[in-house]
């Protein structure tokens, strides 16, 4: 059974793309920011190769599950980026403008990332409960508020 897993792996790429991202938002839940950045690296660097392997050549394969994989990459990145962002005292950076700059990470349509930050809405709320359970209304507010710009 195992190796049938393996084998179907091997005919769908983009999984270990979409399985890498959801790894990352986990981490990121737990507070694990070494494991995020590492599966954040690691679905990037998958999603590279099939852009160059597949995509240049097949640019229609994009639609449907490798779509789908970037776009949870894209809601790791921004939950990353976001939570970076609410623990800076100095609100130095720009939270959800970042198209431009992941995309030198990965290739990307606006639709894809567009699909990512509506979705991280639900990863910030689901921190903001969280957070709510120890009591840290600054932090829901917050929440609270980013979730409003989106």
């Amino acid at each position: 059974m195992e190796e049938q897993h393996s084998n179907t792996n091997a005919r769908t790429p983009g999984r270990d793309v979409l399985k890498s991202a959801k790894k990352s938002i986990f981490a990121l839940h737990r507070g694990n920011m070494k494991q995020a950045r590492s599966e954040i690296e690691k679905a990037s660097k998958c999603a590279n190769k099939i852009e160059k392997e597949f995509l240049e050549a097949q640019p229609s394969l994009r639609k449907g599950s490798y779509g789908n994989s970037v776009e949870e990459w894209a809601e790791a990145r921004l939950f990353e980026y976001w939570l970076l962002w609410v623990s800076d005292s100095e609100k130095k950076r720009v939270p959800f403008l970042l198209h431009n700059e992941i995309r030198k990470e990965i290739e990307m349509t606006e639709d894809e990332y567009l699909g990512g930050l509506i979705d991280l809405t639900g990863e910030i709320g689901r921190w903001a409960v969280a957070r709510a359970a120890q009591r840290d209304s600054d932090s829901v507010e917050r929440a609270l508020a980013s979730c409003r710009k989106i």
